[in-house]
């Protein structure tokens, strides 16, 4: 019996630069619209190539109010724009940035506590 290598079919991918092309800048998609604009590809690979996008800060993800998620090829100013709020919503505020302080008497008690049980 000879040892026989199956080659089959290569999986099929899709190019960031297709997705990009099929998708108008501004309008938001939800994830099935976008899985629309390519028809006859198969979903998984759409899929796949859109979460790389928005990896790669190429797409916007968007959580709406009621629970959607959506999804947007952003352009220059508005590109900026998106990544500024994003940047400015993930700042600490400034009570969060202080150091802890109160805590040396637990931490003692605790540590004494784990060097007793050392011994």
């Amino acid at each position: 019996m000879k040892n026989t290598i199956n080659i089959g079919r290569q999986p099929e991918t899709i190019s960031p630069q297709d997705l990009a092309e099929a998708m108008k800048p501004g309008r938001a998609y939800s994830q099935d619209e976008v899985m629309g604009l390519l028809p006859g590809r198969p979903r998984a690979c759409v899929r796949d190539t859109l979460h790389v996008m928005v990896a790669r800060g190429m797409i916007w993800r968007n959580n709406s109010k009621r629970g959607a998620i959506t999804f947007e090829l952003l352009e220059g100013e508005a590109l900026r724009e998106a990544a500024e709020s994003k940047t400015k919503r993930l700042e600490a505020p400034e009570w969060m940035r202080k150091n802890l302080v109160g805590y040396e008497r637990s931490q003692n008690s605790f540590r004494d506590l784990c060097l007793l049980a050392r011994k």
